[in-house]
């Protein structure tokens, strides 16, 4: 499950941001008057250096010019909070999300207030009426759903991300859906996962593909991962191997994933294959010295039982046939200016699995 790990993580890359610089900027960018945003200022730069006493008090200068200016409002607020005044901080909260207003420099301050709080559940309740009042606008959707990918509600997550796609039309609110979807399998029981959410999961991809609509790398790895969740390995190997394969632009992660798949499936030749030609140019991989090393005695075992194919290839089907594999490796990397270790440790590695198996070299 490390990749959907990886996913979800990735999910988080825009709610990690410095609190404070995060609502500066939007403040920028939206504060209704430019007077508006110089009286905002200094409560800024004071909360950015700590002074949370000179917030305070600068906060309370705008609100004796404007009452009801909400942002100044939360960011009292905030500066009662960091003072150590929770309860009052709290209180002035709820009275402005009695009338709250969809700018988002209040909404930012304040999702920084919460956040402080540890209370993120009620920044989703925030976003949640301030989209209630403004239905249709993305950026406040998206706020949203960051907000429920932070405590985990991955069903509002699928809500909120389908509803964006529906505004918008683009694919990565489609896949954040997708997403969703998976994270509930993660968390839902085998079958329920089995039976209905990856399937679901799958076909809203598959799609998207028969569509020719698939845009980005990322789209085609939740993809696979979908597939080998649901032990679909011939289906993901193809996809791998098949036009979606192209769009996987690492060097590296069309022949990982391949030779991934094709241990998994436990075809030992063409992984042995693979995994050779991987080695010549990356030899110091050791994950692949190891699933080399099980392929070979995979190999050796079908030879032996008069299981294996008889057919002409490359593939190491004898112990000399390794320890020359892995010779020519080292010969190679002695050559280089710059030696690796992982040809010299592969080597010794072979002898000590052959030890413990009672093989003689």
């Amino acid at each position: 499950m490390s990749l959907l790990v990886c996913c979800s993580l990735s999910l988080f890359i825009l709610i990690f941001l410095k609190p404070v610089q995060f609502f500066i900027m939007t403040s920028k960018n939206h504060v209704d008057s430019s007077v508006a945003e110089r009286r905002l200022r200094p409560i800024y730069n004071w909360l950015d250096d700590s002074n949370n006493k000179k917030a305070l008090q600068e906060a309370d200068k705008v609100l004796k010019k404007q009452p009801n200016f909400q942002c100044a409002k939360v960011l009292k607020a905030l500066a009662l909070l960091r003072l150590g005044k929770e309860v009052e901080s709290q209180q002035l909260l709820e009275s402005i999300r009695k009338d709250l207003q969809c700018d988002d420099s209040t909404l930012s301050a304040m999702t920084v207030c919460y956040r402080e709080m540890n209370k993120p559940e009620v920044i989703c309740e925030v976003y949640s009426a301030a989209t209630k009042k403004d239905p249709n606008n993305e950026e406040l959707l998206t706020h949203l759903f960051m907000a429920y990918v932070r405590v985990c509600d991955y069903k509002k997550q699928q809500q909120t991300a389908m509803t964006l796609y529906k505004l918008k039309f683009k694919n990565h609110y489609y896949f954040w859906t997708v997403m969703s979807i998976v994270m509930q399998a993660h968390e839902a029981g085998p079958e329920l996962a089995k039976n209905l959410q990856l399937p679901l999961a799958e076909k809203m991809v598959r799609k998207f593909v028969e569509d020719g609509k698939i845009e980005a790398e990322q789209e085609v790895q939740l993809y696979l991962m979908i597939l080998e969740m649901q032990n679909k390995l011939e289906d993901a190997l193809a996809v791998v191997e098949g036009p979606l394969g192209e769009m996987l632009h690492s060097y590296i992660v069309v022949p990982s994933k391949r030779v991934e798949l094709l241990v998994k499936m436990e075809c030992w030749k063409r992984a042995n294959i693979e995994i050779k030609k991987i080695l010549i140019d990356d030899m110091d991989n050791w994950s692949l010295y190891m699933n080399y090393f099980k392929t070979v005695f995979q190999i050796i075992d079908l030879e032996s039982n008069g299981n294996g194919v008889v057919e002409d290839d490359s593939s190491d089907k004898t112990l000399n046939d390794s320890v020359k594999f892995l010779t020519d490796i080292q010969t190679k990397n002695t050559s280089g200016s710059h030696r690796l270790r992982g040809p010299y440790l592969a080597i010794m590695e072979f002898f000590v699995q052959l030890q413990d198996k009672g093989m003689d070299p």
